[in-house]
C-alpha cells in the first residue's frame, strides 16, 4: 500500500473519530501525529511541530466559548432555558485570558529560537 493511500486512511479515521467522538479529541489529534509518524510520511519534528504552535492553542480555546463544546452544556441548553448567546458572552472573556495566559506561558518555558 503507497505511502499517500496510508495517509488518506488515516484521515478518514481521524475524520470518523472527531466527529462521532469515541475517544477524546487530544487522543485524536495524537493519534493522527503519531500515524502520520510510523507510516513515514512526515518526521517527528514536522508530526509534532504544530502542537507548541500559538495559533493551535488559540483555536484550540477557542472552543470555550460555545455550548458545542462540552456535551454536557450542549444537554443544559433546552433544560436550563440558556439560548448561545448566554454561552459566547462568558466563553469569550474566558477564551482571551486563556489566549494571554498560553502565550506568556509559552514564551516563557519555550522561548523562540534565534
Amino acid at each position: 500500500m503507497s505511502q499517500s493511500v496510508l495517509v488518506l486512511l488515516i484521515i478518514a479515521i481521524a475524520l470518523a473519530l472527531f466527529v462521532t467522538e469515541l475517544i477524546p479529541l487530544p487522543a485524536t489529534a495524537m493519534f493522527v501525529c503519531v500515524a502520520c509518524y510510523f507510516t513515514g510520511a512526515i518526521s517527528a519534528k514536522e508530526a509534532f511541530s504544530a502542537f507548541g504552535s500559538t495559533n493551535v492553542m488559540i483555536i484550540a480555546a477557542m472552543a470555550i466559548a460555545t455550548p458545542i463544546a462540552m456535551p454536557a452544556n450542549a444537554m443544559a441548553i433546552e433544560p436550563g432555558g440558556y439560548n448561545f448567546m448566554d454561552f459566547v458572552k462568558p466563553g469569550v472573556l474566558l477564551t482571551v485570558i486563556t489566549t494571554i495566559v498560553s502565550i506568556a506561558y509559552i514564551s516563557i518555558v519555550y522561548p523562540p529560537y534565534m
